[in-house]
Order: structure tokens, then sequence, then C-alpha cells
């Protein structure tokens, strides 16, 4: 028995689902990069989705889902943006893998516009706090793809599936199906994968670099489904525009 090549294969089922559905080489992953956020607003604190640190023009920003500021969090309704601001509001988010690091943020970005993912529309379901504390450095933040993906690519949701087991995956494989202004879809290498609360969690290249923000699926979980994110270029156009604020 070749012993090498079965504890390669067991560290790859650490990082990557192993379905059999696809064998190509998941990305390398940076630590600290991926946090478990607790919203704080207006005094209500509750536990929703998934944040993640991403550098853009040597700023570090804490970017997750919108939608997460409603019922889909723990809130009677949708927030908007400048309702967000108006409030007091932060997050603490606790590093997703190790869960030994966490990180503070009251440095909420408006966001115009931002708005519920609706069928495929997800652009502007997104939501930026920039941080600013110590515990986190910028080469040691995710970075943003250089280009898009096509319809074809293998890309990597990096989240915490619900259910998680220690010694489960934190990156699970899917296949692009569709890309547009305004929507990244892909189909996961299976079904079973339960993606519940896992919007606001990037989506990597095989880089390891951020192409999309998960903010749910599209169709039937467990049946027929895709997963449905932010796209990269919509994302840059967020960051760009809250930064030059």
């Amino acid at each position: 028995m070749n012993y090498k090549k079965v504890l390669s294969s067991m560290a790859c089922c650490f990082l990557v689902g192993c379905s059999g559905a696809d064998s190509k080489t998941p990305p390398s992953i940076k630590l600290n990069t991926l946090f478990k956020p607790e919203f704080t607003v207006d005094g209500h604190q509750y536990k929703a989705g998934h944040l993640f640190a991403v550098n853009d023009r040597r700023e570090i920003y804490l970017v997750t889902a919108h939608h997460l500021f409603g019922p889909a969090g723990d809130l009677e309704r949708q927030y908007s943006s400048q309702e967000i601001a108006s409030s007091s509001v932060s997050v603490n988010g606790l590093e997703r893998i190790n869960e030994e690091m966490s990180i503070v943020s009251d440095d909420y970005l408006v966001v115009e516009n931002a708005t519920v993912m609706a069928g495929k529309k997800a652009d502007k379901d997104i939501t930026i706090f920039q941080y600013t504390g110590s515990e986190l450095k910028i080469a040691d933040t995710l970075d943003l793809a250089s280009s898009t993906v096509k319809v074809g690519d293998t890309v990597w949701l990096y989240a915490k599936l619900k259910g998680h087991q220690e010694g489960d995956a934190f990156l699970h494989p899917a296949t692009v199906t569709d890309m547009a202004d305004d929507r990244l879809m892909y189909k996961f290498s299976s079904r079973f994968f339960d993606v519940r609360a896992t919007s606001g969690a990037p989506v990597l290249n095989s880089a390891g670099d951020v192409v999309g923000m998960n903010v749910g699926i599209h169709g039937i979980p467990l049946i027929w489904f895709d997963g449905l994110a932010n796209p990269l270029n919509a994302i840059k156009a967020t960051l760009d525009a809250v930064g030059k604020k």
C-alpha cells in the first residue's frame, strides 16, 4: 500500500469535501480570514452567517451579506444600510477554524442601495465594515482575484457547513454554471452539502482569491440547487465606492 498517497488523500479530505466528483487541487487557505460574526444593533446581539477579511488598496475590510440585518439574521424586519448606519452597530467575529481569535469593528460603511438578493440578482446584497485593529495584518487577509471566473471553472465555497464535525472540510468544490454582472452561480460537487447559514462566506478560485460572496441558493435544497453569490466585479465596485467616502 502506498501510505504516502493515503495520507495525502486524507489531508485533502480535511480541506475539501471528498465527494469523488472533483479531483482538482483545492487552493491553500489563509487562517484567520473566515469568521463567525456576532452583530450588535442598538444593543440587540445575534449570530448569523459568515464574514471574511479581505484587503483592497492597503485597507482591511470585513465583508458579509446585507440580508443578515433582517429576518434572515435575528431582526424583525430588514434594515436598510442607512438605518444600520444610524444605529449603534458593531460586529465581533470569532475565527471559524481554530476559534482562537476574535476581531471587532464598529466602523460600518454605508453601501448605497444595498438590497437583499432577489431571484438570481445578488450584486447589491453586501455589508462592509472597515477594520483598523491590530489582530489582522494585510498580508494575512484574503486577496480579491485579478479576473473573474467563467462557466465551467471550479470554485470553492470557504465555509463551515451546518452540522460541521471535527475534521470536516472547510472548502467545498463547485462548478460555475452562470456568470453575469449581478450574479455568480455554481453547482456543488455534492447535492447533500448543507449550505444553510453560509451567507457571507467567500467563494474562492484555484489560487485562493475571492471571486464572490455566497448569499444563498437558487433551487430546492437536496434536490436541485445552485449556489448564488455576489460576483467579484460587483464586490470590487462596492469597495471602490465606500473607499472613496
